[in-house]
């Protein structure tokens, strides 16, 4: 399965909530979509996500784990590192900005209920290094999915789009791509490859 986590545009409506083992244990966990109270434009709502694990050993657990942002890009659980259980991919945007994350939930000694593990964070108020001769951040999103098949589990795509000078923020043809795998060893992605891509796009007066 591919998730493609790319504009605004495409944000998820309504206040997701999934429910599956993310940890290996036979207790499952849920991870929703949390509205609450803006507190950058009030009287408007902003977004967070969290996951909670019912822990019939000690006592239910609910962890924040992103957010909160003005709206809910995308939520979603999937089968994405090596060990058991699944993971919460997480796109939140304000406006052309905002955060996307992968995040597991680790049983650790000491630990029955397990907690959230941050295996891959992205923000694009602080974006990757601008390539040369652009102007900002025009556009970003992240997939996950198999592309190479040979590293243990699937592999983070990150495509941000640069806006050159001389471009519209809306049509942004300079795409720098970072391509992460899991390290085991770390528990987190890491950073393998980066590329440049050139697309069709708009030009005009800047914005």
């Amino acid at each position: 399965m591919a998730l493609l986590l790319a504009a605004p545009a495409f944000a998820q409506t309504g206040q997701p909530s999934y429910t599956a083992d993310m940890d290996g244990d036979p207790d499952q966990e849920t991870v929703r979509a949390v509205p609450v109270a803006s507190t950058q434009d009030p009287g408007t709502t902003d977004f967070t996500v969290e996951i909670a694990d019912p822990c019939p050993a000690a006592s239910p657990i609910t962890a924040r784990v992103a957010g909160p942002q003005a709206e809910l890009g995308y939520l979603r659980l999937i089968d994405a590192d090596v060990p058991a259980g699944q993971e919460a991919v997480i796109d939140l945007r304000s406006g052309r900005l905002g955060e996307a994350k992968v995040i597991a939930w680790r049983i650790t000694p000491g630990n029955p209920c397990g907690s959230p593990r941050e295996i891959f964070s992205y923000n694009a108020f602080r974006s990757t290094k601008a390539p040369q001769k652009t102007r900002g951040l025009a556009s970003w999103g992240i997939s996950v999915r198999e592309l190479e098949g040979r590293f243990g589990g699937k592999e983070v795509l990150l495509d941000e789009g640069f806006a050159r000078t001389g471009e519209r923020l809306c049509c942004p043809t300079l795409h720098k791509l970072t391509y992460y795998r899991f390290n085991a060893a770390l528990d987190h992605y890491v950073r393998y490859s980066t590329k440049l891509q050139r697309r069709p796009g708009g030009k005009g007066k800047s914005n």
